[in-house]
This record gives C-alpha cells, structure tokens and sequence, in this order.
C-alpha cells in the first residue's frame, strides 16, 4: 500500500496563528456560544491562506441587507475618457465593520485550537458584501461617479491628465487616512494607462481579462442544469464583450423538467457546439475581438 502523504501546508499551525492574532488585533474572542460553523482554508490567488467559514445557520435565518453592488456596466461608462488610472485594495476590508452588539455569538466558529467568535463582519457571511459597499460609498461619497468607482473593497480612482490624477489620488487617500482606512501596497497599481479593474481597462476601451477568456475557451461542456447555470452566470457578466453576444440560448439544450436537476440523464446540447470548444469560433472569438470599445461604452 502506498502510505498517504502529509499535507504540504500546515493548517493546524495556520490555524493557531490565525486564532492568535485575530484574538490580538480584536477581531475575534473567545466563545461560549452555543452555535458552532465549520472553519477550513482555501489557497489565494497570490499565495497563502485565506480562512472561510460556513455560516449557513445565520445566512439562513439572518434579514438580508438589500443595499446594491454598482452595476457593472453602469459603472464602467464613466470611464469614456479616463486615460490613467489608479487601483487600491483596502487592508482587511470586510474587518473594519463591527457586527452589532449582543449578536457576536451568532459568529461562532470551531478551530483545533478552541471556539471563537467574530467581533467584526467577515467572508461568508450573506450581507457583507452590501454592508460593506454601503460603508466605503459613504466614506467617499462626495467624489463618486466625479473620478472614482468602488467596488466592495476595490477602488478605481480615474483621470483624464496626469496632474489632475495626482490631486485626485491625494484626495482619495487622505480621505481613507481620516477614516483610518489603510490600503494593501503590494496589491495597489499606480498612475497605470491599463487596469485590471471588473475586465481589462485601457484608454482604448474595455476586454476581457485574459485569464477569463482561458477559462471560458477551457470550460467544458455542461452536463447538469447545475453546469448550464454556472456557465450563463459568469458569461454574462461579459455579454456585451461577445461577438454578437450569445447565439444560443437554454433552450437549445435537452434539459430536464424544472425540479429534476440532481437525477437527469444529462443536458444534449445541440449538434453545434457554441460554448465546449477548443479554439476560437465565430460564437466563441478569440481574445482579441473580445473588446467593447470607448464610444460604444
């Protein structure tokens, strides 16, 4: 038998460090609680741990803080004339809000290394996105669709000359210094012609980031309504980037009666493939075409 391996990270460790220093930052303490979530890491994008816990039992019961993400689309037209662009990431963003007082033991979590609980909002929770963009939109309120966008915890700050994008960037920031709002240095781009911001910006318009057009030209074909849904979610949100946006629609597909997805034989797609396809299509283009530009924005 082949011995099975130890795991290359040490969660345990990662653990009691986590648990340490969010005990000492005041972020979590210990807890009595009677509710308990599940607690596990998931890799980030740029390496290391990010802690997730699964708060179901709150989400489920919990009144949804209906305060609205900006619209995508909406957002990105203000950028018809931006030529420079500035992107900050805030440090620990969902932390910097305080869950209500006499509701912290909802946030109970278990570790190996004891039972704590969330002082401050965190990943997981349903509402956090909302509360948190409600937050950060008012700290800057006054300077939103005049030269920045705010995405949760991204903010774009953009111009149309270097000497205005100076004043507005010190503008920004010491906006966020009086709120005692701190950004992530190595995550910010500075005074850029070309951004990663919700796609690929550049003076000339808008594409899609080429990660993104990998992952769409790499997917395979759906074989559950569960499949079909996942791919039409994140397609969308690039429909206006698509030659002729989308030439097939669900109904195209053999799909089950609604109610059934978990037991269907499989989705059929169609006798032409417009989504599983290996190389660029007339449906599916290469990167290249995949650009809305500036007067169409």
């Amino acid at each position: 038998n082949t011995p099975l391996p130890f795991s290359a990270t040490d969660c345990r460790g990662k653990t009691w460090s986590l648990s340490q220093g969010a005990s000492a930052t005041g972020y979590t303490r210990p807890s009595t609680s009677p509710a308990s979530a599940g607690f596990f890491f998931v890799e980030k994008k740029g390496g290391g741990l990010r802690p997730c816990i699964v708060y179901w039992g709150p989400n489920q019961c919990s009144v949804k803080y209906c305060y609205p993400l900006p619209l995508v689309p909406a957002a990105l037209e203000q950028l018809r004339s931006a030529t420079i662009f500035t992107k900050l990431d805030l440090c620990s963003a969902y932390n910097l809000v305080c869950i209500r007082v006499d509701d912290e033991w909802k946030m109970a979590f278990s570790t190996t290394s004891g039972h704590y609980e969330y002082l401050v909002i965190v990943y997981g929770l349903s509402s956090t996105p909302s509360v948190f963009q409600c937050f950060i939109n008012d700290v800057l309120k006054d300077l939103l669709g005049r030269s920045v966008i705010i995405y949760i915890d991204d903010i774009l700050i953009y111009s149309s000359s270097p000497g205005e994008h100076v004043c507005q960037v010190h503008q920004v920031l010491q906006r966020l210094l009086q709120h005692q709002l701190y950004v992530k240095a190595e995550k910010c781009e500075i005074h850029q012609h070309t951004i990663s911001f919700l796609g690929y910006i550049s003076p000339e318009g808008i594409s899609m980031d080429k990660g993104k057009v990998h992952a769409v030209v790499e997917w395979l074909t759906p074989q559950t309504v569960r499949d079909l849904q996942r791919f039409l979610g994140f397609a969308n949100s690039y429909a206006s980037m698509l030659y002729q946006r989308f030439q097939f629609h669900c109904s195209h597909f053999n799909i089950p009666a609604e109610g059934r997805p978990n037991d269907c034989p499989g989705i059929q797609p169609p006798k032409q493939h417009y989504i599983n396809s290996r190389k660029p299509s007339p449906q599916l283009p290469s990167e290249s075409t995949w650009t809305l530009p500036s007067p169409l924005l």
